[in-house]
Order: C-alpha cells, then structure tokens, then sequence
C-alpha cells in the first residue's frame, strides 16, 4: 500500500496562511453585517408601528431612525435630484428639496421617486407645494459612500447629487444663513409633496449577507483541503526482490570503480 508522508511546500503554504485567515475574517464580517441588517430592519418596523412625533424631539440623537412631522414649506425653486435610483425596474430620480420649518430649522426632504428622461440633459417635471403644509416621514441619517469623492456644484437648478450630503448642499445653497439639518425626512407617501415614496431600510437582507458567509467559509474550507491533498504523499514500498537488486546493483558499480 505504501507509505503516507507529509511533503511541505513552502509556496503552497505561505498562500494558504496568508488567504485562510482573510476568508475567514470576510466571512464573519458579512454575519456581522447580516446582525446589523437584522436589527436596523427591526427598529425600522418598529417605527413605522409608532406615531409621528415633532422632528425637534430626537435632533439630538446621533443615529435617529423615527417617523416625524414638520410644519412648514417647500423651496419649489432649488432642489436636487439623486441620480440612479431603480423603482419597478425603470430608471430616476429621488427629489431632495429643502424645506424650512416654522421653527426656522431647514430639513432636507426627500419626496421620493420620479422617473427619468429619455434624455439625460432634460429634467423631470417637478411640482411641489408653494403653500405652507405639514409632512410626515421617517427621519434618519444619510448614508455616506466612501466611493464616492467630491461632488461638483452647479449654477443652475435644479442640481443633480450622487448622494446625500447636507454638508456640501448647504454650500451650494447659495441662500443667506442656511445650514441643513444633519439628517434626512423620507416622505410618507401620502404626506404633502410625496411622489412615489416607496422606503426600504435597508438595501441587503440579511439572509443574503448570511448566504455570502457560507460562501466564504466554504472557500477557506475548500483552500484548506487543497493544502492537505497538495501536501500529502503516498510513497510505495520496496519489495525486498528490488531491495536485492538494487544492493548489487551498487556492489556491482563499486567493483568498477575499484
């Protein structure tokens, strides 16, 4: 049958140790996503069950995820549309307009989803309240993308964003003493001003963070099993016939060499 030996291959092992570990790290990071996930679409459920309450209430949370509402009006003038947004699989826009409120605060609302034009250089068709109105929605912070750099002003409106960044939005706003609010008011859908106001908290279940997961432990895995398959040996035994010959073989060489 032969014998089983360990051959070790320092190239195939220095691989291994350095790829194993990195699997595995990306492996539990995505379940620490999925918990994350799972919780974030727990509170949100648990916001939508609860009444609106006055926004000035939770502006002191750092990470306020509440439904709100907010007396006041609509600049129908300057606004923003954030690009690449996907609703029933055709291509948009979400609507940021600023609104101020009758305490003097600026909110930055997003009152939802309108479609795109065939044309890139044409915007949407955009109607928002001139009259004083009351909104609802859930209030929340941006996303931030580290992907996404800088992102360049224009001089006419309406503007166009790659996300939300009320930082850079006060910039541009070009209007005396404004500063947006640090958060975000996603219109219900029957608020005043809504378009198609359709929210997901998040934009991953958590099933599928857990899927990747698998997938990536199942990769170490499979690594670790090519470095033992690669690493172990069957050597074959001698039989004492080819023992024999091969010591006359060498007695035979050194009578010569004699």
């Amino acid at each position: 049958m032969g014998q089983v030996r360990f051959v070790y291959s320092a190239r195939l092992t220095t691989v291994c140790a350095l790829v194993f570990p990195l699997l595995i790290v990306l492996g539990f990071w995505q379940l620490q996503r999925a918990d994350e996930k799972a919780s974030l679409e727990a509170r949100w459920q648990i916001a939508q069950a609860q009444p609106a309450v006055d926004y000035r209430e939770i502006l002191d949370q750092t990470s306020p995820l509440r439904r709100v509402f907010a007396q006041g009006h609509f600049d129908t003038q300057r606004y923003w549309l954030l690009e690449n947004k996907v609703y029933q699989g055709a291509l948009g826009y979400q609507v940021i307009a600023p609104f101020k409120t009758s305490a003097g605060d600026w909110l930055a609302v997003n009152a939802g989803w309108v479609p795109a034009n065939a044309y890139r250089n044409i915007n949407p068709e955009v109607v928002l309240p001139t009259a004083q109105v009351r909104v609802t929605g859930n209030l929340r912070k941006p996303s931030d993308s580290a992907f996404i750099g800088e992102q360049q002003a224009s001089d006419t409106w309406p503007q166009r964003l790659l996300e939300i960044d009320t930082e850079f939005m006060s910039r541009v706003y070009a209007v005396s003493g404004v500063t947006l609010l640090p958060f975000e008011l996603q219109l219900d859908r029957d608020s005043p001003g809504a378009f198609s106001a359709v929210w997901q908290p998040i934009n991953m279940p958590p099933a599928r963070h857990r899927a990747y997961a698998v997938q990536w432990f199942a990769m170490a895995a499979a690594l670790l099993a090519l470095w033992l398959i690669s690493s172990v040996r069957r050597v074959p035994e001698q039989s004492p016939n080819s023992e024999q010959s091969l010591n006359s073989g060498e007695a035979y060489d050194q009578r010569h060499r004699d």
